[in-house]
């Protein structure tokens, strides 16, 4: 009687995928955070040297911790909370760079992981 061995590889399997998916979303975070930096206005280069993206639980996050980064990117027409008025319209950078990309970055995953 013949016997047939069956090894198990699907946690191997499942384990690169994640890798591959992991290496990818750290790739596409860079695309667009370097875009974003491209893109964003300097005076002192505080805000676009504070644009980070960073790879956790299966998603990028690219953006920024300063206090005035929502201001620049979304605009602000309002009076602060020290009185001053502002209508300063958005840059978008954040937006703009991952509406510009995002063609590449789906293509990049469909490369790398429908073969």
């Amino acid at each position: 009687m013949a016997v047939a061995t069956v090894i198990d590889h699907s946690a191997k399997v499942l384990n690169r995928i994640d890798q591959n998916i992991k290496d990818l979303l750290i790739v596409s975070g860079e695309i667009v955070r370097s875009d974003a930096k491209a893109n964003t206005p300097v005076d002192l280069g505080t805000l676009r040297g504070s644009i980070i993206s960073e790879v956790s639980k299966g998603k990028a996050k690219i953006g920024s911790d300063m206090a005035y980064a929502a201001r620049i990117e979304l605009g602000y027409n309002d009076t602060d909370i020290l009185g001053r008025s502002f209508n300063q319209k958005g840059w978008y950078m954040l937006t703009n760079a991952l509406r510009n990309n995002s063609d590449n970055i789906v293509k990049l995953f469909k490369e790398k992981l429908i073969k």
